[in-house]
């Protein structure tokens, strides 16, 4: 079964901002990480009864992996996770550059002649 990307168009040109791509980055980072995690915690609940012995090296591999796997799902963008993180996200950074950046006054009220 293949799924495909759901990108939601970034603006009327239709280009990311810096700030929008460095989003979605870390939407798909958080969103690696959690299946990360996910499939350590579901390779825990199997059995260490099986067939080949559960060595440092096994170990090291499986944790590699897992590693490997999560990066490609996430990637792929078919879990879904990161879209909802950055689809939640992404209006508070439309809001911060849209709003002007206060400016700071040298030689403020403090300050006094000598």
């Amino acid at each position: 079964m293949q799924i495909s990307n759901i990108r939601p168009s970034a603006g009327a040109s239709g280009q990311m901002t810096r700030e929008q791509e460095e989003l979605r980055k870390a939407c798909q980072d958080m969103e690696a990480t959690f299946l990360r995690y996910l499939l350590q915690k579901m390779r825990e609940s199997i059995p260490d009864d099986g067939l080949v012995e559960r060595s440092s090296a096994r170990k090291t591999y499986e944790e590699m992996l897992d590693g490997a796997l999560a990066e490609s799902i996430s990637r792929q963008g078919s879990f879904g996770l990161a879209e909802m993180l950055y689809r939640q996200l992404e209006p508070s950074i439309r809001k911060e550059s849209a709003s002007p950046t206060p400016t700071v006054s040298s030689g403020g009220e403090g300050e006094s002649e000598k």
